[in-house]
């Protein structure tokens, strides 16, 4: 698993899926709704080490400029440029917003 990715101020991630049937190179959903990822935070697993529990983040197109993340189970959302598309390019993303570590 790769260190998760900081996706809010309030110190949000989004972890590796395990075997997620997503290309981890491409976050380009396109038109379609695409799992990305775990939130850990939901419904426990919050400590390294417990099993992967959580919620599924979804990434969507919701306009001409801009793609949404979401957690399935509290709804959390994080709208991202179009640009972002790839883990890399949102580990910079989450970097340059919210001064994660990239």
């Amino acid at each position: 698993m790769t260190e998760p990715i900081q996706l809010g101020q309030y110190g949000e991630k989004l972890y590796d899926s395990l075997g997620s049937p997503v290309n981890p190179e491409n976050l380009d959903g396109k038109d379609m709704i695409v799992c990305i990822g775990i939130h850990r935070p939901c419904h426990g697993g919050l400590e390294p080490g417990e099993a992967m529990n959580g919620c599924y983040m979804d990434i969507h197109v919701i306009s001409e400029t801009h793609r949404a993340i979401t957690c399935r189970g509290c709804r959390m959302r994080v709208v991202i440029p179009i640009e972002v598309k790839t883990y890399g390019d949102l580990r910079r993303w989450s970097f340059d917003t919210f001064g994660a570590s990239a």
